[in-house]
């Protein structure tokens, strides 16, 4: 994932990017968390609400895989839930891939 140009798409420094890539890496697991407690409960409110504010943080830095699945998560709460497990742990990974690159910076 090339920040640099991530952060070009949005107008923004590199700085500025970094800083919005680390609030949202240290923000981020509390959605991913509420999704996982809520798909165990099969509480589909839950699982719309956490995942439609993953969507939106993560589409706004251009973190267009983390987006993609948080809404194939939110439009799939009722029918889904085993789909939505193996989601949940996609989720995990790319978020731990953009830590990781935010880390070694």
């Amino acid at each position: 994932m090339d920040f640099q140009t991530l952060a070009d798409d949005l107008s923004l420094d590199y700085e500025d990017f970094i800083e919005l890539a680390e609030l949202f890496v240290s923000t981020a697991p509390s959605d991913i968390n509420k999704i996982e407690e809520a798909c165990s409960k099969k509480d589909s409110n839950g699982m719309s609400e956490a995942s439609h504010s993953l969507k939106g943080a993560s589409a706004n830095l251009g973190f267009t895989e983390i987006s993609t699945i948080a809404n194939y998560i939110e439009q799939n709460t009722t029918n889904e839930i085993d789909n939505i497990e193996k989601k949940i742990k996609e989720l995990k990974k790319l978020l731990e891939a953009i830590n990781q690159q935010v880390n070694s910076i």
